[in-house]
């Protein structure tokens, strides 16, 4: 699988990666921004072909990978790559999800961080602090409100999602949110 995903970086082509095995009709599309032995960062595509994030994930975790199905097919229709947000590889391939934290933190944007494959996303917000043994996180709910400190051990971090649609809603009704309160 491994050399499967090194192609796939290499080439810059979409494909579905399949990494639920509780429900194996799902999948993530994209393609391969940059890749170690344990995590690959993908620029994820939505299903109406627009940029969606980027999504650390564990290369152990992913189990299945399909290109040239009728999805892609479909997707190839809908995706304007001239209209997609540019984004190089990450300037530090050896720890993705480091990067991706250290992302959030400097731009002020909201990731969702999933702990011990749990299937959910158990911290949503903006990064306040990193070290070796503990992220914080400014957690904000779903509906744009402040909703107190997360905190989890780097080693925990089974996925990242960085800025995907759901993440740039949470952060558009934040910034709303904190506009009504000061006007």
């Amino acid at each position: 699988m491994f050399d499967k995903l090194s192609e796939l970086m290499e080439s810059k082509g979409y494909a579905s990666f399949y990494s639920n095995p509780n429900n194996t009709e799902s999948f993530a599309f994209g393609r391969v921004l940059a890749m170690t032995d344990g995590f690959l960062a993908i620029y994820m595509i939505s299903p109406d072909g627009y940029y969606d994030g980027i999504l650390a994930k564990r290369v152990a975790d992913i189990f299945r990978i399909e290109v040239g199905g009728q999805y892609s097919k479909g997707m190839s229709i809908l995706i304007d790559d001239s209209k997609l947000p540019t984004m190089n590889a990450p300037v530090d391939t050896d720890n993705i999800p480091a990067y991706l934290l250290h992302m959030s933190k400097k731009e002020r944007q909201v990731i969702a961080i999933e702990l011990i494959n749990s299937g959910i996303d158990d911290i949503v917000g903006i990064v306040e602090e990193i070290n070796d043994r503990c992220i914080s996180v400014f957690q904000i709910d779903s509906y744009g409100h402040a909703d107190g400190m997360g905190f989890c051990r780097p080693q925990d971090i089974t996925q990242i999602a960085y800025m995907s649609q759901s993440e740039q809603r949470v952060l558009k009704l934040w910034e709303k949110n904190n506009t009504l309160k000061n006007e």
